[in-house]
C-alpha cells in the first residue's frame, strides 16, 4: 500500500532522531530528512552497487548545500536589481579500490567522450525521495567511470611496471559534527536601503560617471555524510559588498575604481558611516592622483613593507601550490611509459629533494592556528571547527621553520609533505554553489629577532646608505576598511624622515628568494581578515575567511621597483552625462 509522502518523511525523521539523544537536541525537520536520505542511499550503494568484471567502491561520500542569497543593487541612488533566491547543490564522490591506490589521480588518456557525466537541480524543500532520486542517478553513473579508471590505472602500473610512492587517499577517524547554528540573512527591505543609500552618496561628488553599490547576504548549510559513518552539518554565511566608482578628471580621462566589504554576517559588516569614510578617502585620492609625481628612475634597494603590503607580500609567498604551505598532487596519464615513469621521477624527487622546502629566512616560523578566534582584541574569521570532509583540524600546526617547510596544509588526497588531512578542505561559499577549496584557517608568521619601531628604521636608513642612496622605497595601504586598497608608494628621506609620495609603480611580491631578503622584522602584529579564492565576484571573492597575523612592518633588502607608464582611458562620448557636473 503507498503511503502519503508527508508520513514517510515523518516517520523517517522520528526514527534518525530516535537513534540519538544528541541528534534530537540539534537537528530540525528539515536537517534529519536530508541527512537520513543521504544515509540510507549511500549504504544502498555500498551494499549494492557493482558491475560484472570491475571492482567496487571503498568509498563514498555525499554533500549537500543549501543556499539562501538576497542581494540589492544600486546605481546613483536608485534601485536597479532585488532579488532573494534559495539553492540546493550537491555533490557524489565514488572512488574504487583502495586508500592506497583508487581511480583518482590519473587521467585515461584513450578515454573517449563519457556519458558518465550527471547534474540535475535537486528540490529545495525536505524531499527525501527526490533526494534520493539525484544521489542514486549521479551515484550510478560515477561510479560506472570510477571503475573503468581504476582499471585502466592498475592496468598502466603493471604494464609499466612502476613504483607507486604515495598512496592515493589518507585515511581518518570517523566524526559527528552538527552545527546547532542557522544562517540569519539580512531583509530584503535593508540591503535595498543600504545599497541606494552608498551608491546616491557616491553621486553625491563632482563629475562622478559610474555610482554604483551591490550588496549579498549568503547563507549555507552544508551536509556531508561518508560511507567511514561521518556525518557533518557546518553552518557557513557571508555578506559582501562592491562599490564601483568612476570618475571623469579635468582632462576627460576617466579613473576607475573600487571598494569591496565582507563580514561573517552583516552584524560583522562594516557600518554604513565607516563604508562613507571610506568613499570620501578614495574619491578625494582620486582627485588628487594627478598631482602625485611619477618615479622618475627604476629603483633597486631595500623596500619597507606596512600593514596589509607586508600581509599581501606573506600571503603571495606562502599561497602558492607546490611552493609554498598549499599542496601539489599532479595526476598521471598512461600515454606511454616514457612520461608515466617520468611522473613519477618528478613525484620521488619531490619528496625527498630538500632543496624543494627550502622558503625563507631562517628565522621565520609559520603556524596554523585554526582554533584561535581573536588576536590582541580582533576577531579572526578564519576560526573553524571542521572542513569538509568531516576532520577536525588541529590546534596548532607548525608549517614552516628554520627556513624549511615541515608540512603542508591538505585534504585528504596525499601530496608531498603532505600525507595525512590536516583539516584544510574548507567549504567554498560562492554566488549560487558551495564548493572546496584546499585554504588555511588563521596562520601566525612569526620570527626570532624582532625589533622596534626605531630599531626598524634604523636598518631601514642604514641599507639605504650603504647603497649611496638618500631616500628608499615605503610600501602600505591607506587604513581604509575595504578588503582591496590601492597600494600606496613613498620615497622616505633617510636625514630627517620625511617623505613624499609617487605614482604606483611595479613591485614583484613574489619574485625569486623573496622570503630570504627579509633583514628586519616589526616586533608589533598586523591582522589581515580576507576571503580566498573561490568565484570572483566582481573586486571581492566569494570563498573562504582566512586570517593572517603577521608583523605590522618588515625591511628587505635588494629589491627592485620599476616605474610604469599608465595610459588613461579618455571618455569617447559626444553630448555629456545627463546631471554629470562639470569642473
Amino acid at each position: 500500500m503507498n503511503r502519503p509522502l508527508n508520513f514517510i518523511n515523518t516517520l523517517l525523521v522520528v526514527l534518525f532522531l530516535t537513534a540519538g539523544q544528541g541528534f534530537a537536541q540539534v537537528l530540525n525537520q528539515k536537517d534529519s530528512i536530508i541527512l537520513s536520505a543521504m544515509q540510507e542511499e549511500l549504504e544502498n550503494n555500498m551494499q549494492n552497487l557493482r558491475e560484472d568484471g570491475f571492482d567496487q567502491p571503498f568509498f563514498i561520500g555525499y554533500s549537500v548545500s543549501d543556499l539562501d542569497l538576497k542581494l540589492a543593487s544600486a546605481s546613483f541612488g536608485a534601485l536597479v536589481s532585488s532579488k532573494s533566491t534559495q539553492n540546493r547543490d550537491w555533490n557524489s564522490r565514488v572512488m574504487v579500490g583502495s586508500y592506497q591506490l583508487n581511480d583518482e589521480n590519473f587521467t585515461d588518456s584513450f578515454e573517449g567522450s563519457s556519458n558518465d557525466v550527471y547534474y540535475e537541480n535537486v528540490p529545495i524543500g525536505a524531499d527525501y525521495w527526490g533526494l534520493r532520486r539525484v544521489l542514486w542517478a549521479s551515484t550510478n553513473n560515477v561510479y560506472k567511470r570510477a571503475a573503468r579508471l581504476f582499471k585502466q590505472k592498475r592496468k598502466a602500473i603493471s604494464d609499466f611496471k612502476l613504483e607507486y610512492p604515495l598512496s592515493d587517499f589518507s585515511q581518518t577517524p570517523k566524526y559527528t559534527y552538527l552545527d546547532k547554528a542557522q544562517s540569519r540573512l539580512t531583509s530584503q527591505e535593508e540591503l535595498e536601503r543600504r545599497s541606494q543609500e552608498l551608491s546616491g552618496y557616491i553621486a553625491g561628488f563632482d563629475s562622478i560617471q559610474t555610482a554604483t553599490a551591490i550588496l549579498t547576504d549568503i547563507g549555507a548549510r552544508n551536509y556531508y555524510y561518508n560511507s567511514e559513518g561521518t556525518k557533518v552539518i557546518e553552518n557557513g554565511q557571508v555578506t559582501i559588498g562592491l562599490l564601483t566608482i568612476s570618475r571623469v578628471n579635468g582632462k576627460n580621462e576617466v579613473e576607475t575604481t573600487s571598494l569591496d566589504y565582507f563580514g561573517v554576517g552583516l552584524a560583522a559588516f562594516p557600518s554604513i558611516e565607516t563604508i562613507k569614510q571610506d568613499i570620501d578617502w578614495q574619491v578625494k585620492h582620486m582627485e588628487q592622483s594627478s598631482s602625485i609625481e611619477k618615479l622618475k628612475e627604476d629603483y633597486n634597494g631595500p623596500v619597507m613593507l606596512r600593514g596589509q603590503a607586508v600581509a599581501d607580500f606573506f600571503r603571495a609567498n606562502l599561497f602558492k601550490a607546490g611552493k609554498g604551505i598549499l599542496p601539489n598532487r599532479k595526476s598521471f596519464n598512461n600515454k606511454n611509459e616514457e612520461s608515466a615513469r617520468q611522473f613519477f621521477d618528478d613525484l620521488e624527487e619531490d619528496m625527498t629533494d630538500e632543496d624543494k622546502v627550502k622558503i625563507g629566512n631562517k628565522q621565520m616560523k609559520v603556524t596554523m592556528l585554526n582554533k584561535l578566534s581573536e588576536f590582541e582584541g580582533i576577531q579572526l574569521i578564519g576560526a573553524y571547527e571542521i572542513d569538509a570532509d568531516g576532520v577536525v583540524p588541529p590546534e596548532e600546526l607548525v608549517l614552516i621553520e628554520g627556513g624549511m617547510i615541515r608540512q603542508k596544509i591538505n585534504g585528504r588526497v596525499p601530496a608531498p609533505y603532505a600525507p595525512t588531512s590536516t583539516g584544510s578542505n574548507r567549504f567554498s561559499i560562492a554566488i549560487g554553489s558551495v564548493s572546496n577549496l584546499i585554504a588555511p584557517g588563521v596562520i601566525k608568521v612569526d620570527f626570532e629577532n624582532k625589533v622596534s619601531e626605531a630599531e626598524l628604521v634604523a636598518s631601514f636608513n642604514e641599507r639605504i646608505l650603504e647603497n649611496d642612496a638618500e631616500e628608499g622605497v615605503v610600501i602600505e595601504m591607506p587604513p581604509l576598511h575595504s578588503m582591496s586598497r590601492p597600494r600606496q608608494y613613498f620615497l622616505q628621506q633617510v636625514t630627517d624622515g620625511s617623505r613624499r609620495q609617487v605614482k604606483k609603480a611595479s613591485f614583484g611580491y613574489t619574485r625569486k628568494n623573496s622570503l630570504k631578503k627579509i633583514i628586519a622584522v616589526s616586533e608589533e602584529y598586523y591582522v589581515y581578515n580576507f576571503l580566498y579564492g573561490g568565484n570572483q565576484y566582481g573586486g571581492a571573492n566569494a570563498g573562504v575567511p582566512v586570517s593572517l597575523i603577521v608583523p605590522a612592518a618588515i625591511v628587505l633588502r635588494d629589491s627592485d621597483v620599476s616605474k610604469v607608464n599608465y595610459k588613461s582611458k579618455k571618455l569617447d562620448t559626444i553630448v555629456p552625462q545627463p546631471g554629470m557636473a562639470q569642473e
